[in-house]
């Protein structure tokens, strides 16, 4: 907007920042990430200042593409990954987890690390008495694992799970 009564040219915004015109936007993008200091403290200070639809984008793309801030750019945290010994006999180490839901039920999968033999049923709900009941089932008829590996989910690392195992070892 121009405000003539004074002979200056007014700025548009939105809240307390400025509305990026096409004709500025990459300078102003080149001026932002000139101290490279990588996407989120850029958008931060791109938050501060200025605004226009796509930015955050535009930023993303700046820094990829940035040979400078690539060279610097922290990696991801590795991992350990966990390597089980093989089993020496079926159904000694067995794995379990919940799949679902699909169409308003659960499955409990479990799988013969040794064999690879899957064992699936259904549930409504993932209870960990539902889940002691499936286990007892499995286990009457493949005999009881010496080694239950789960992804510690709430049903698998209850009170009732750990009586059961407890008075399975």
């Amino acid at each position: 907007m121009a405000n003539r009564s004074m002979g200056r040219i007014g700025c548009l915004l939105r809240g307390i920042r400025v509305y990026l015109p096409a004709a500025l936007r990459k300078r102003v993008l080149r001026e932002l990430h000139s101290a490279h200091f990588g996407v989120t403290c850029t958008k931060s200070l791109a938050r501060g200042y200025c605004w226009r639809p796509g930015i955050n984008e535009e930023i993303e793309a700046m820094i990829a593409n940035c040979a400078d801030c690539q060279s610097v750019r922290a990696e991801p945290a590795k991992m350990r990954l966990l390597c089980w010994k093989p089993p020496s006999a079926p159904f000694q180490r067995v794995h379990v987890d919940f799949a679902g839901p699909f169409m308003d039920t659960y499955f409990f999968i479990y799988v013969d690390a040794y064999s690879k033999w899957p064992e699936v049923q259904t549930c409504k709900p993932t209870t960990a008495e539902n889940t002691v009941n499936m286990c007892r089932e499995i286990f009457s008829k493949f005999g009881i694992p010496s080694i239950l590996v789960s992804d510690h989910g709430v049903q698998l690392t209850s009170t009732v799970i750990r009586i059961l195992c407890s008075y399975s070892s």
